[in-house]
C-alpha cells in the first residue's frame, strides 16, 4: 500500500542534524508516510547514522551516491523513488513540528502545493543581521490560496506528485536559486497553493560568520546559473551597481572633506533603505557593516563563478 507522504531529505555531511530532522518526522501525529534519505556523496557519518536508524523503522530509506552534486539533483533523486501521494521536501537541518503533515492530509483537495508556516532557528537578531535584514515575507492566512495571478507566491517545497512530475522536478542547471526557479514552473503551469498555518517548519538561518560567507558564495555562484538570460544580466548589474556605489567615496579620498561627506551620504542613503525596508533602524545600524561585505563578496564571486 502506498503512503499518503514521501518526505524527501537531501543531505551533503549532515551528521550534526539528519537524526534530528529524520526524528521529527518520526514523532508525526499522523503516521502514514516514508522518509527517503538522499544522501548526495557524504563523507562523513551521515549515512552511517540514517542506516542505524532503518534497523528501527522500515518507513526509512536512503539513496547513496558517490559524489556530492547539488540539492537539485538530491531531491529529484529521492522524488524518483517516492512512492507518496504527497511529497515534503524537507531541508536536513530542518525539522518539522508534530502536527505538519496532519494540518496537510485535513486540506488535500484545495490546491497543488501547500505552504508552510516557517519559524526561523537559533539567534533571529544574530541571523538578520548577518544577512543584512532580508526582508521579512508577507503575512499569509490560514487557509489563503495563491496563483499565477497573485501578487505574492510563495515558495513550493510541498506539493502532489502528480504535480511535481508535470513539473519535471528541479533545474539541475541551476545553483542555490533552484527553489525559486521550481516555484516560478509551478504557478507559470497553472497550479495552486494553499497556506496552511498549523504546517510548521522550524530551519536555519545563517548565524555564524562562515555560514555568511558560505551564503556570499553561493549567491554569487547561483546568480551565473540563472536559466534568463535578462534576469541573470540585471542580477549582475544591480550587485554591481551596489558595489560601484558603495566604492565611490574611494575615488576622492585624495580631498579628504569631500570623501568623508560621499561616504556619510553613501552609508546614509543605505542605512535609510534598510530602515525602509525593515522597519528595525538599531539592528539595521549594527547590520551596515555586514551590508558592505555582503555586497564586494557577492559581486566578486559573480566574477569567480562568471558565466555568461
Amino acid at each position: 500500500m502506498k503512503p499518503k507522504f514521501s518526505i524527501i531529505i537531501p543531505a551533503h555531511n549532515e551528521e550534526e542534524v539528519i537524526e534530528r530532522a529524520i526524528k521529527s518526522v518520526q514523532h508525526q501525529t499522523f503516521k502514514d508516510f516514508e522518509i527517503i534519505v538522499s544522501n548526495d556523496g557524504s563523507t562523513d557519518k551521515t549515512r552511517e547514522i540514517v542506516e542505524k536508524m532503518m534497523k528501527k523503522d522500515k518507513r526509512i530509506k536512503i539513496s547513496n551516491r558517490d559524489k556530492g552534486h547539488s540539492a537539485a539533483f538530491a531531491r529529484n533523486k529521492g522524488a524518483e523513488i517516492a512512492k507518496g501521494e504527497i511529497l515534503v521536501f524537507l531541508d536536513a537541518d530542518a525539522y518539522l513540528e508534530s502536527t505538519f503533515l496532519k494540518s496537510i492530509v485535513q486540506r488535500p483537495n484545495l490546491a497543488e502545493g501547500f505552504i508552510n508556516n516557517a519559524l526561523p532557528l537559533g539567534n533571529r537578531r544574530l541571523s538578520l543581521i548577518l544577512t543584512s535584514l532580508i526582508k521579512e515575507t508577507q503575512e499569509m492566512k490560514h487557509l489563503d490560496i495563491f496563483s499565477k495571478d497573485s501578487v505574492v507566491k510563495p515558495f513550493i517545497f510541498n506539493l502532489k506528485r502528480d504535480a511535481f512530475k508535470k513539473i519535471g522536478g528541479y533545474s539541475e542547471k541551476i545553483f542555490y536559486f533552484e527553489d525559486e526557479d521550481f516555484t516560478k514552473r509551478f504557478y507559470d503551469m497553472g497550479f495552486k497553493s494553499i497556506y496552511l498555518e498549523g504546517a510548521k517548519m522550524c530551519f536555519e538561518l545563517p548565524s555564524t560568520f562562515s555560514e555568511f560567507l558560505r551564503q556570499c558564495k553561493w549567491i554569487g555562484k547561483g546568480i551565473n546559473t540563472l536559466p534568463e538570460k535578462n534576469k541573470k544580466i540585471k542580477a549582475k548589474l544591480v550587485w554591481f551597481l551596489k558595489t560601484i556605489f558603495l566604492l565611490t567615496p574611494l575615488a576622492f579620498v585624495w580631498n579628504f572633506e569631500f570623501f568623508l561627506i560621499l561616504l556619510a551620504g553613501t552609508f546614509l542613503t543605505s542605512y535609510a533603505a534598510l530602515v525602509k525596508r525593515n522597519k528595525k533602524p538599531f539592528l539595521s545600524l549594527i547590520a551596515m557593516p555586514f551590508l558592505y561585505i555582503k555586497t564586494f563578496l557577492v559581486s566578486f564571486n559573480i566574477f569567480k563563478f562568471w558565466k555568461t
